[in-house]
């Protein structure tokens, strides 16, 4: 009797997961197909489409992500295997000693949502666990800025920061997608394996407060805090999707598209599939264009800015007096406190020590550990300064795109016509619109020109700008910063030395800029020019010399005049080069359309011979 009430308990038990699995799969395969191709199953399981058209998914194939043997392209196969999976898990549990609901708890509710399936939902203590010590009651994307001296973080970075209103702002968890290296990568692995996706992307939680060390302090970055548009329930989902993540997806991580910022819009995306945040991007997906895209999609809702502990400290000092300013070098120089320091000068001496110390990785000297706490002895005894706020700089939100094309005609020596084509895939150049970037920055690579000569009818490969990075950070005493670029490039030169030369160049420069005012600018830099080529005397040039610029920016316009002074080291016959450029940049003549004209004049102190390059010109960002 035992034996028969056995049977008919097994039979019904396979009869129940059975009609579960039939209720589910009981919607009409027209209905089964049609969510398999929507917006919401396809972003949640990152499916992507190639240039040829092709599905993928972005997650790797050989990791556990994709239950179905084809379900890395096919994301019907993965619709059928993942219901399959949920209604009979037997197998998944004695594989993975896990049921597939505690592992892939944002696709069963998808599933459950759109189907409207009948499966008993699991307990996941583990799942639970995690997501009451998140938390979060809001979740906020953070962008920290260009920091140019790394070259992984020189376009920014982003993450998330959960909020949990009951906590401390700095005890809440941020998380974040990087690249894992190793501690000591050399520069071929580094650049190789991370444009072709050498390297393996890690999802970690940190403690909030750590990355604004990192940011803020050690590297002195600014931080611009946008809070997202999400209600309980995709706070929800979107935890429960980074946990299948976390624990099911292994990621190739590559610099140029499939980056932190990439995944970090692509979990938004995948809970709010309604949303265009993929939208014409080009090919590749930058920290900028993340946080506007989710402001144009009306995903952000508030901003908060941190600034950085040396924007804090030079705005501090720039306020002083010429007085005050300096009594506190002198006082930071012999480490003694001045009588005469007022309560802003003390303050301004403060911040100083504190970002010595994160220059020196939080350690500090005896000695200056000993004035410090002098000094902090003091400031105990006088009133609380007068409260102010530390200007913003422009938000990443007001950044230009950044893919430039560029057309142009000019002429160059003998009045020879030319027509001339730019591609420019990113980032930012000097000249290009300050608001969202670090002023007077550049950081440009692979930018293409093409020519076409009208005189000989000839079509020529004029430029290719393999990198250009700048950093024209304005000088100031209190802490000293010196102004540099590289540039490296193939390019074909004109002047009368050698006509149609084509070269190698690589050209650094390093020195010292000032800022007039919010609109004037000046770099007076040393710089040297190596150039490498069979058509060039000798095969070789190289050059030593002086560069001025003044930089004037007034709203939609930007004007750069420069000078170059230029001794040649290895020939004998030009010793001095005087190359003149000016250019003008009008902004926005229409949404994304600009104006350059560009005018740049050699000559040489030893021969009258001179030539020159002026071009007028019309580019679109997009």
């Amino acid at each position: 009797m035992r034996i028969i009430y056995l049977k008919i308990f097994i039979y019904l038990i396979f009869l129940n997961l059975n009609f579960q699995v039939c209720y589910a799969l009981s919607s009409t395969p027209q209905k089964l197909k049609a969510f398999a191709e929507s917006r919401s199953w396809q972003k949640l399981l990152h499916y992507k489409v190639d240039f040829l058209g092709q599905r993928y998914g972005m997650i790797e194939e050989s990791s556990r992500f994709y239950l179905s043997s084809t379900g890395h392209t096919d994301p019907y196969s993965e619709l059928i295997t993942s219901i399959e999976t949920f209604n009979n898990p037997h197998h998944f549990i004695k594989k993975y000693r896990e049921h597939p609901q505690c592992l892939f708890p944002a696709r069963y509710n998808i599933i459950k949502q759109h189907l409207k399936t009948s499966t008993t939902d699991i307990n996941c203590p583990n799942l639970i666990r995690w997501k009451n010590f998140i938390n979060a009651d809001k979740i906020a994307i953070i962008f920290a800025s260009q920091f140019i001296s790394n070259p992984a973080s020189i376009m920014g970075h982003t993450f998330l920061k959960f909020i949990d209103k009951k906590r401390v702002d700095y005890l809440n968890l941020s998380f974040g997608y990087a690249a894992n290296m190793p501690i000591e990568v050399g520069a071929y692995d580094y650049i190789t394996k991370g444009l072709f996706g050498g390297f393996q992307g890690v999802l970690s939680e940190t403690p909030y407060f750590r990355k604004v060390y990192e940011y803020n302090n050690m590297e002195q970055r600014d931080i611009w805090e946008y809070k997202l548009n999400l209600n309980p329930a995709q706070i929800s989902q979107l935890l429960d999707h980074i946990w299948e993540l976390k624990h099911n997806a292994e990621i190739n991580y590559f610099f140029i598209d499939e980056n932190c910022s990439y995944l970090i819009l692509a979990m938004i995306q995948a809970i709010l599939p309604e949303k265009e945040l993929f939208r014409n991007f080009p090919l590749y997906v930058l920290p900028h264009e993340t946080v506007r895209r989710l402001e144009q999609e009306k995903v952000i809702t508030k901003t908060t800015f941190r600034p950085s502990i040396r924007r804090i400290l030079v705005h501090r000092y720039n306020n002083l007096d010429n007085q005050q300013q300096a009594l506190v070098l002198k006082s930071i120089q012999e480490m003694v406190l001045i009588s005469e320091l007022n309560v802003n000068s003390i303050d301004t001496i403060l911040d100083y020590a504190s970002l010595e110390k994160q220059k020196k990785s939080g350690k500090s000297d005896p000695e200056w550990k000993e004035f410090k706490n002098k000094v902090l002895f003091v400031r105990s005894k006088l009133p609380t300064a007068e409260e102010y706020t530390i200007p913003s700089p422009s938000s990443p939100l007001k950044s230009h795109l950044n893919f430039f094309v560029e057309y142009g005609f000019g002429e160059i020596l003998n009045n020879n016509i030319f027509h001339q084509l730019t591609f420019r895939p990113g980032f930012h150049k000097t000249m290009d619109d300050d608001p969202g970037f670090i002023k007077n920055s550049s950081f440009n690579f692979f930018e293409t020109n093409f020519r076409y000569y009208a005189d000989n009818n000839s079509f020529k490969i004029y430029q290719i700008s393999f990198i250009d990075v700048a950093n024209m950070a304005p000088f100031t005493w209190i802490d000293p910063i010196l102004s540099w670029k590289f540039n490296a490039k193939y390019w074909i030169n004109n002047d009368y030395s050698c006509i149609e030369c084509k070269n190698y160049e690589v050209s650094p420069s390093i020195g010292i800029s000032n800022d007039l005012s919010k609109s004037v600018d000046l770099h007076s830099l040393l710089t040297t020019t190596l150039q490498l080529g069979s058509d060039l005397p000798k095969s070789i040039r190289s050059w030593v010399g002086l560069e001025f610029t003044t930089v004037v920016s007034i709203k939609r316009l930007k004007l750069l005049v420069s000078q170059k002074i230029l001794k040649e080291l290895i020939e004998q016959e030009r010793l001095i080069k005087l190359t003149s450029l000016a250019e003008l940049r009008i902004h926005n003549i229409l949404p994304h359309l600009h104006l350059n004209l560009k005018s740049e004049y050699n000559s040489f102190l030893d021969d009258i011979s001179s030539n020159h390059d002026n071009s007028v010109n019309m580019l679109y960002d997009f």
